[in-house]
């Protein structure tokens, strides 16, 4: 970790919760930790016809590497096979999630209608090349091997996770959590499980590609148990909900979501 002592009052109390069944997978035999990984490229190809080739090889070396915080190694794959535009793609990705679990995914609280286009959502720079050269070492796979967290790594608001993070450390944008998600669905399934914050995307509240005034802010992905919530949209139904979080703002039972690049 860093020693970046920015923003360093910005933490929560405790780590978000995970009350579903999600957990890593670290402590099983390799050949577990290959056949769930094949389970979940089987998932993305039948959803999004991605193809199934992937570095066997890579994964057995990241299981031996890889730090203790990583939970899991996620299936991912080049969002450009969905659309030529990364907000495109994030909406393709949200209605596969919508159709798969048969619950709607409230956007609501963007507050926006063009909310997920260009001038209000990007990839963070950082994560970008990262993801790049994960493909490069993985040698341009159909299937990307992500080895990271879904947030209980760190208590702590998101431009500080920024500073404090690994010089191998990448935050994960929404179009990456979703794929995670797909294949991860123990992960958030209740208004008790830890809301993800997705620090590998910039978002900006006023839009105008206004990244860094004082609305910029990461969009979050979190269940909300039947019951009105605070637009009253979706009132008699399980939903999920993306939202955004500033930067600098804090709520318990959140967590970064963060990958790493060996």
């Amino acid at each position: 970790m860093g020693y970046n002592q920015q923003f360093g009052f910005e933490k929560t109390k405790f780590p978000c919760k995970y009350t579903s069944g999600y957990k890593s997978n670290r402590d099983q035999p390799i050949d577990v930790i290959v056949a769930d990984f094949e389970r979940q490229l089987n998932i993305l190809h039948k959803l999004f016809n991605c193809g199934t080739h992937y570095d066997v090889d890579f994964l057995i070396k990241a299981n031996e590497n890889c730090p203790a915080w990583v939970e899991n190694f996620f299936a991912n794959f080049d969002w450009r096979k969905i659309d030529s535009k990364y907000g495109k793609s994030v909406r393709v990705v949200l209605e596969k999630i919508k159709k798969t679990f048969k619950f709607p995914v409230s956007k609501n609280l963007l507050s926006v209608n063009n909310s997920l286009s260009y001038q209000y959502l990007r990839q963070e720079q950082k994560s970008v090349e990262a993801l790049n050269k994960l493909h490069e070492m993985q040698n341009n796979p159909d299937i990307l091997i992500v080895p990271a967290q879904l947030g209980r790594r760190y208590t702590l608001s998101s431009r500080r996770v920024r500073e404090v993070m690994d010089v191998n450390e990448f935050g994960l944008g929404i179009l990456d959590v979703g794929l995670m998600f797909l294949t991860h669905p123990e992960r958030i399934m209740s208004s008790d499980d830890g809301w993800i914050i997705c620090v590998g995307d910039e978002y900006a509240r006023s839009g105008r590609k206004l990244f860094n005034n004082i609305y910029a802010a990461c969009p979050a992905l979190y269940f909300k148990n039947s019951g009105f919530d605070s637009e009253n949209i979706y009132p008699d139904n399980d939903h999920f909900v993306l939202t955004s979080l500033l930067i600098h703002e804090l709520v318990e039972n959140t967590g970064v979501a963060s990958g790493f690049l060996m």
